[in-house]
């Protein structure tokens, strides 16, 4: 089939030729020009609106960073709490050695098929207890 060399000639084109033709409303220009209008008449963004977004983005953000900020706080509360546990624990731990250690100087560790294993503190007992300076001088170069 060959393309027609005169336009008018396509069904499509005179189908819709042949259609009735639907006369627009008297109001149809007043309505079309209203709507237009109310488009324009739209509110735009003006600083103040701009304003109140900048502040409340920066209220949300200050919001966030509190929030951040204790959260790491009841963090670190935590982990304090949980060493000072734990460090009350070591230091009763150490009590107990001591007290065991006045009865008598030699402990049992534990012991393996093998071995027997024993920490004999007589050599330490007659030393006074807590740190001591390796050398003490007055004098500074």
């Amino acid at each position: 089939m060959t393309q027609p060399e005169n336009q008018n000639s396509d069904p499509i084109r005179e189908a819709l030729r042949q259609l009735p033709r639907v006369a627009a409303s008297e109001d149809f220009n007043k309505r079309l020009l209203d709507r237009a209008n109310a488009a324009e008449a739209r509110p735009s963004i003006t600083w103040p609106r701009l304003a109140a977004a900048a502040a409340f983005l920066a209220l949300a953000a200050g919001a966030v960073f509190v929030a951040r900020e204790q959260n790491q706080r009841l963090d670190y509360q935590r982990k304090r709490a949980a060493l000072e546990l734990r460090h009350d624990e070591l230091r009763r731990d150490l009590a107990a050695v001591r007290e065991r250690a006045v009865r008598s100087p030699r402990l049992y560790l534990g012991a393996s098929p093998d071995v027997d294993l024993v920490l004999d503190l007589e050599p330490w007992m007659a030393q006074p207890v807590g740190a001591q300076p390796a050398a003490y001088t007055t004098s500074r170069p």
